[in-house]
């Protein structure tokens, strides 16, 4: 029995419910004020994302599902790109110095495995 793969809007199906779950995980840690800095930038980092998964992604993703033109998955990827990526860049880097600062607050060694996210598309 082959397997069959799984269709773009699966994948950003199953990447929004784990980020809604990591989301209120994070909304319902309580930290000390030596962490409020990393807890505010992470929540604002999802706070962009979820509906930016939920909107925009899905509509990408059944694009490429229905096999739609290059040209109109092209275009929306320009959309969001444009939309989004200046936004998620500045919120991922406020959350990146954050946790760095965290980290060294507390004298945690931290090794980057991959320090910048990858441009959306």
């Amino acid at each position: 029995m082959a397997m069959a793969p799984m269709k773009r809007a699966e994948e950003v199906n199953d990447k929004l419910k784990t980020t809604e779950e990591n989301y209120q995980k994070v909304k319902s840690l309580s930290v000390g004020d030596d962490a409020k800095e990393m807890l505010t930038a992470s929540t604002a980092l999802y706070e962009m994302a979820l509906p930016m998964l939920k909107n925009e992604y899905s509509q990408l993703a059944a694009l490429y599902d229905e096999n739609a033109p290059a040209d109109k998955i092209t275009a929306m990827e320009k959309s969001l790109n444009d939309k989004y990526a200046a936004k998620f860049q500045a919120l991922y880097d406020a959350l990146h110095k954050a946790g760095m600062d965290y980290a060294a607050k507390h004298g945690m060694n931290v090794r980057e495995v991959n320090p910048a996210p990858p441009p959306l598309k």
